[in-house]
């Protein structure tokens, strides 16, 4: 679990550029394979299921991606960004599986305008 969230989930515990990365990469391998298939004749002899089988991969890898839900797993696996911010954020507020996402993403975009406003006032503007 610890090395999902670290190479798929950001510093907030959001979908980082990493994970959706991937999965275009899979998708543009699956799509290859496929038009592979119908293209040459010598992966035409090759058998018919491998198709199916990488793209079936691919599905439970998306599939099991949406369903974890980091937030009950960064306290024991997350890296200590990850649980740091997981506390500041979630201080004080009311928590539940239903708004976590939301709380984090406020947080994020919240520390996202503070670091530009820091940018811009230490340049005198």
């Amino acid at each position: 679990m610890a090395l999902i969230l670290r190479f798929f989930f950001d510093d907030y515990g959001l979908t980082s550029v990493g994970m959706r990365v991937f999965c275009l990469f899979m998708l543009l391998i699956s799509g290859v394979v496929f038009f592979l298939f119908l293209l040459d004749e010598k992966a035409k002899q090759l058998p018919k299921n491998i198709f199916g089988i990488v793209f079936f991969m691919f599905m439970c890898l998306i599939v099991s991606s949406m369903l974890v839900n980091p937030y009950e797993n960064i306290s024991a696996s997350g890296t200590p960004i990850q649980k740091a911010n997981l506390k500041r954020c979630t201080a004080w507020k009311t928590v539940n599986l239903e708004n976590i996402r939301e709380i984090m993403t406020n947080c994020k975009d919240n520390d996202q305008e503070q670091k530009f406003k820091e940018g811009i006032e230490s340049l005198g503007m």
